[in-house]
């Protein structure tokens, strides 16, 4: 039963961030009305690729977090070490990737 609570509160969450975001990035209320009633929902062609590049792309960034929930369901000594390893690699993942030339935070372009 706790198993569900949690799920339903995950997907909710979910559920808001993502019409927070889609009215945050969206130009006005009248476009975004416009796409939720007549957007294309059957998803051909380049709507599609485009559709399933987003969701990988969703799916690779949650990948640290899925990992970092199944060391914290670890106990003992091998969560401590567990937890280590993957903060020693999400710091040289930093390193190496901070320079990679990703564009700028929309908030510094003012």
């Amino acid at each position: 039963m706790k198993n569900n609570r949690n799920f339903f509160s995950w997907l909710v969450m979910f559920i808001l961030i993502v019409i927070s975001w889609a009215i945050f990035r969206s130009p006005s209320m009248e476009w975004l009305v416009n796409v939720i009633i007549h957007g294309a929902w059957g998803l051909t062609g380049r709507y599609l690729t485009a559709g399933l590049s987003i969701i990988t792309m969703v799916c690779v960034y949650a990948l640290p977090l899925i990992f970092y929930e199944m060391i914290m369901r670890c106990s003992g000594r091998i969560r401590k070490y567990l937890e280590i390893a993957y903060l020693a690699a999400a710091l040289v993942a930093t390193v190496i990737f901070i320079g990679s030339g990703f564009q700028d935070f929309v908030y510094f372009e003012f």
